[in-house]
């Protein structure tokens, strides 16, 4: 296994790899990815992986650098769970845990190639990612770890309650009352705590406060400064200062 910090370009490259299966983590920016017609974004919260033999087409805009992993046919064989799943989705929706790693990754973006480190965390990710979509950390019950996963993957965009019952096969009200037992909230409760966490963690790298609110789905300022206010008892221009001087002290 392999792996380098690429940035992309904007003019869109198709090719296949047929030697090694790959995974692209985003540390910056986002990637427009399309495998056999599957269309999506890696961005944020959101892993792309291409299985080996797959024709991709990819660009990107404006500042962006991704992690790419390369890994060869024989080492890939330990994440099987991964691969044929990508086949059908190679969109996947990043973990707390994940999350974590991909921060750590971009905190520590200029380790060299021959790196342990770099070489135990490349294990570790791709570990973590096999676990998940194995569904290995039973949290929560699968219907309801996939609605989670699907909502954490689309953070930019409105998601509805039927939507997601839609996606697990069960009935809006089954749904809602299955979610709510399980997480102690509702969907949509639930994915506002995930766009206001998406949007700390954004604040922290740097991202515009205009940006971060598109990026995690509200329709202006005002609803997500409201939002955020309420949440964590300042707004995002406060926060973004206190955590600002907390780092500097």
């Amino acid at each position: 296994m392999t792996s380098s910090i690429r940035k992309y370009e904007s003019a869109q490259t198709t090719h296949r790899h047929g030697a090694f299966h790959q995974v692209i983590v985003p540390l910056v920016g986002a990637l427009e990815l399309d495998v056999r017609g599957r269309q999506g974004w890696v961005q944020t919260r959101t892993v792309g992986a291409i299985a080996m033999g797959e024709t991709h087409a990819f660009r990107s805009d404006g500042d962006n650098r991704f992690l790419v992993l390369d890994i060869d046919e024989e080492t890939g064989r330990d994440w099987e769970t991964v691969w044929s799943q990508a086949i059908d989705q190679p969109f996947l929706g990043m973990s707390q845990a994940l999350t974590s790693l991909s921060d750590y990754a971009l905190y520590r973006k200029n380790w060299g190639s021959s790196s342990q480190d770099l070489q135990m965390w490349q294990n570790l990710f791709m570990q973590t990612l096999a676990c998940d979509l194995a569904g290995e950390f039973p949290d929560l019950p699968a219907r309801i770890q996939r609605a989670v996963a699907y909502m954490q993957a689309n953070l930019s965009r409105a998601i509805e309650n039927r939507e997601l019952a839609d996606l697990v096969s069960l009935s809006p009200a089954r749904f809602y009352d299955l979610f709510r037992q399980t997480t102690g909230m509702t969907p949509q409760q639930y994915l506002t705590k995930c766009r206001l966490d998406m949007a700390k963690r954004l604040i922290t790298h740097g991202h515009s406060l205009v940006d971060v609110a598109d990026q995690v789905g509200f329709s202006d300022q005002s609803s997500f400064g409201r939002a955020f206010n309420k949440a964590f008892g300042l707004s995002p221009a406060k926060w973004r200062k206190q955590e600002f001087q907390t780092k500097k002290s």
